[in-house]
């Protein structure tokens, strides 16, 4: 088996083969012979049996609040040898990267360590010491020198007490018991309950992955205790030299931000230590304070418990079963999704089912010439993953490198499973799971997936059957027909006449892309778009580009175009005919001498009841200047074997025609959703809770954008935050399921709207039929960025639910 590599035996070897593995492999450091790298992937760390115990069911703990920790993989106990095997973190400690960061990168990392700090500090208990046996391992509160296991409140503060009024030995022994009794407490180190702590958050102890986010190692003496101890352990840090001035600046305010200012309680605690180390014998005196331990009137998790637990983490070694989530698409939404639960619920098992071969989902599939985003790329791409490049609207296969490289660089590409198209999925009210049937490569029979929750990242539209529209005479055309969903590779256009027939983004996009190869494109349309002209880049952002941090230049312009996106959408509402002036004003400008404004690009609907299509540095404009395209208004009376005859009369040569006339919508991939194998879900009947979960339907959030207001992306990363809060409250509760649920009375009286609210786009029409509705309050739509991301992260989260064990 040792012939395999080392990630295979740690996976799948047997425990034997660990343990020879890990004696053979490495030390990670020559001063700490307890840890062993295994390989680029894996590290062990050897541990006695009670320290493996209180570790497990700490790291549980810890990554149940979100925290970054490295994922355990196995746990192997030996009656010589007891070690964890984990994964490894790829960056460095903090110690090592301290000196070459930036000021901005130190204060976002302490403000995620405050973020740590905070959740741990939401977990009190009223003894002290380790999670499962008690134990005080603690710099301040050593069981060695007279301090019990699993200490209350009131001992531990008699016993800070007594060490911070230690003279000398000789002065103490002449106290009586009942001067130890009355001995005044000191008020600075007074608390009224313990909170958890991870007591060593040094920066050796802290590690800087590749995106800068912080991960928190090292959790041997972590346990219950008074809430300045993660200061006094931060505070005390002895800083390297090499960090300079600044460098020792920058760690005392990331120590203030993450633990709060605990300076007199931090000098107190060293002096006890002094102390203790001083005088051991010191340690019998206390015992004459007359302070008695009182009965535990809760046990912590015993070692059963924390077995069970361990196993639980873990997860099953079956490929399908035991999923905490199930996320069924590998596209922005998806992979987003991915992301924020491997950060915030670190232990979270989950699996990512792509039906097609690739990540990238819309930027897979469509591969027409120009393909390009629609809308800012600052705020379509992750919030967590900068754009550093200074265009403002990225072409199609940037994109899915951003999102390839995006999950190579975190690890999501290992979660994800090609070519597993989701057949349908059915609750099971008895397991409270979900059973998906995954059409597997290699496979004629169907697997079957079992997972807690299931998060759609499937977006909106048919991946295999565009919108189809009926043509006259189609059929009888001899030349090419294509359609931008199914554009064929490597497809040679050279000096053909082309028609693409079409006004939306698509064809607004494909015109210009062809012009120059063309012998002549023209855009066919029914009735025009408005065309917003706008500059791909900008010399200012070009420049501030250059001279600031790519990562600050992106949440920078994520800021600007979001509230632009908003601003936009405001004015459109409120003055459409203003809006309406400034784009014709703006289109003329662009357009040839003499060139028709109408009817070729004068609206029949106002701004914002469709999307706006805007064009980057006004390419379609330039097409039309240069004489190679041309826009027609009209209908198609009939197709003939070479061209296209209108209803004017007019005829439009064509070697290719393009029909570029929309997409078929369908909701959640067509999955059929059963509830306990009974009749299939219709979405349509259904009113959507917090614009992410479907009345009736549990465990189930799926990723809806937006259409009109902004980026596709946000919407989404509302759903991921809020299925990441839902998964949190209901552990909380101790519940399993979690739906929405539409009281009666209710539900009659409330006015239903569709999904998206009132769009005239033509490939929309109808979509009501097949996606869920909205309501008023909870079960209202998505407005606006700003206002779902702050429901998502902080809004109600009860009102609509039912949680049920």
């Amino acid at each position: 088996m040792l012939d395999e590599s080392p990630d295979y035996v740690v996976l799948y070897g047997s425990d034997a083969e660990i343990k020879t593995l890990v004696t053979q492999s490495p030390r990670l450091h020559l001063d700490n012979n307890g840890v062993v790298l295994l390989s680029d992937r894996f590290i062990a760390k050897f541990y006695t049996p009670d320290c493996l115990t209180d570790k497990m069911k700490t790291i549980e703990i810890a990554q149940s609040l979100g925290i970054r920790i490295p994922k355990i993989i196995r746990a192997i106990q030996h009656p010589d040898v007891t070690f964890l095997v984990m994964e490894r973190v790829e960056g460095q400690t903090l110690e090592d990267a301290w000196a070459g960061l930036s000021w901005y990168s130190s204060l976002r990392l302490a403000f995620q360590l405050r973020r740590f700090v905070s959740l741990m500090r939401s977990i009190t208990s009223d003894t002290a010491g380790s999670i499962v046996t008690g134990e005080c391992r603690s710099f301040w509160l050593d069981d060695r020198f007279g301090l019990p296991a699993r200490a209350t409140v009131g001992y531990v503060m008699e016993f800070l007490a007594f060490w911070t009024g230690f003279r000398s030995i000789k002065h103490e022994y002449k106290k009586s018991s009942r001067d130890h009794a009355v001995l005044k407490r000191s008020s600075d180190l007074q608390v009224k309950s313990f909170v958890l702590t991870h007591h060593d958050l040094a920066p050796r102890n802290i590690m800087v992955d590749k995106l800068g986010d912080a991960w928190l190692i090292d959790w041997d003496l972590a346990g219950y205790y008074p809430i300045y101890f993660e200061y006094a352990s931060m505070s005390n840090f002895r800083i390297p030299e090499s960090w300079g001035y600044f460098g020792r600046l920058r760690w005392w305010i990331v120590t203030w931000l993450a633990a709060g200012r605990y300076e007199k309680q931090s000098k107190q605690l060293w002096a006890i230590r002094t102390k203790l180390q001083r005088f051991p014998v010191g340690r019998r005196l206390n015992i004459k304070a007359n302070v008695t331990q009182p009965r535990l009137e809760q046990a912590l998790a015993s070692s059963e418990s924390s077995d069970s637990s361990l196993h639980s983490m873990m997860g099953s070694h079956s490929d399908t079963d035991g999923y905490d989530v199930i996320i069924i698409g590998a596209g922005v939404s998806g992979i987003n999704a991915a992301y924020r639960l491997q950060t915030e619920l670190p232990g979270c098992r989950l699996v990512i089912l792509e039906a097609r071969a690739s990540i990238g989902g819309t930027w897979d599939l469509f591969r027409y010439p120009g393909i390009r985003s629609d809308s800012d790329i600052f705020s379509f791409g992750f919030a967590w993953r900068p754009w550093y490049r200074s265009e403002l609207l990225a072409h199609g296969r940037d994109i899915k490198q951003y999102m390839v490289d995006a999950a190579r660089d975190t690890g999501i590409d290992k979660h994800i499973r090609y070519h597993h198209k989701v057949l349908s999925a059915n609750w099971v009210s008895k397991e409270r799971a979900w059973e998906l049937l995954v059409q597997e490569p290699g496979r004629t029979e169907a697997a079957v997936y079992r997972g807690q929750f299931v998060f759609l990242g499937t977006g909106y539209y048919n991946y295999e059957q565009p919108r189809q529209t009926t043509i006259p005479g189609l059929e009888t055309f001899q030349g090419n027909i294509i359609h931008p969903q199914f554009w064929p590779k490597d497809y040679d256009y050279t000096d053909k006449e082309m028609v693409v027939i079409g006004s939306g983004a698509t064809a607004v996009t494909i015109v210009p892309s062809v012009a120059e190869k063309v012998k002549r494109v023209t855009m066919l349309q029914r009735s025009p778009t408005y065309m917003f002209p706008l500059a791909s880049r900008s010399r200012v952002r070009s420049f501030l580009f250059a001279v600031l941090p790519g990562a600050l230049m992106h949440r920078i312009n994520r800021v600007t175009w979001i509230l632009f996106a908003y601003l936009l959408t405001v004015w459109c509402a409120h003055y459409p005919a203003a809006v309406a002036r400034y784009i014709r004003k703006r289109t003329v400008a662009a357009l040839p001498a003499g060139y028709a404004w109408d009817p070729h690009f004068k609206p029949r609907y106002k701004p914002w009841e469709q999307r706006l299509c805007v064009v980057p540095d006004g390419d379609i404009f330039a097409a039309i200047r240069s004489s190679k395209a041309v826009v027609v208004t009209d209908t198609i009376e009939t197709v003939t074997a070479d061209a296209i005859r209108l209803s004017s009369g007019q005829r439009l040569p064509a070697d290719v025609i393009v029909t570029a006339t929309g997409i078929q919508l369908l909701f959640a991939g067509g999955i059929r959703f059963t509830l306990d194998g009974g009749a299939p879900l219709d979405a349509a009947r259904k009113v959507v809770w917090n614009a992410a979960m479907i009345q009736d339907l549990p465990n189930t959030v799926f990723a809806i954008g937006y259409l009109k207001s902004g980026a596709w992306t946000l919407g989404a990363d509302c759903a991921a935050r809020l299925l990441i809060r839902l998964m949190r409250e209901a552990r909380t509760r101790g519940a399993r399921m979690v739906t929405p649920r539409l009281d009666e009375d209710g539900g009659r009286e409330m006015a239903r709207r569709p999904l998206w609210g009132i769009l005239t786009s033509t490939y929309l029409e109808g979509y009501e039929k097949a996606f869920p509705q909205t309501g008023t309050g909870i079960w209202c739509n998505r407005e606006n960025y700003i206002k779902d991301m702050y429901a998502a992260r902080w809004g109600d989260i009860q009102t609509g639910l039912c949680f049920e064990e």
